[in-house]
């Protein structure tokens, strides 16, 4: 059967070890996955952000970042902008294995 997931990560924006952390990704990112990372509290994500972006431009689009101090005082528009990629990198997957959609 088909599947795809979604991991979800809770992150405080202290990256101990951005080499690592870009290896990681890179090196899933033929996997049927999307990572989420929500960014919680006041801390400074640039260096979060730019290792997403780093992780994007070097294989498939499959990591999102997104802020929660940005949204916090609208649930709907977290929800959103959490959930705004994940059909494109579902779609980017499968089309890049050659998987069409079949009728239900």
């Amino acid at each position: 059967s088909l599947q795809y997931g979604v991991l979800l990560v809770l992150t405080d924006g202290i990256v101990s070890d951005a080499d690592t952390t870009k290896a990681l990704l890179h090196a899933i990112s033929d996997l049927p996955l999307t990572v989420l990372i929500i960014g919680i509290g006041a801390a400074d994500f640039t260096r979060m952000n730019e290792i997403v972006e780093y992780s994007n431009s070097t294989s498939r689009n499959n990591v999102s970042f997104v802020s929660y101090r940005e949204h916090q005082d609208d649930p709907r528009a977290l929800s959103t902008a959490a959930l705004r990629d994940i059909p494109n990198h579902i779609v980017d997957y499968f089309a890049g294995k050659g998987i069409s959609p079949t009728k239900a």
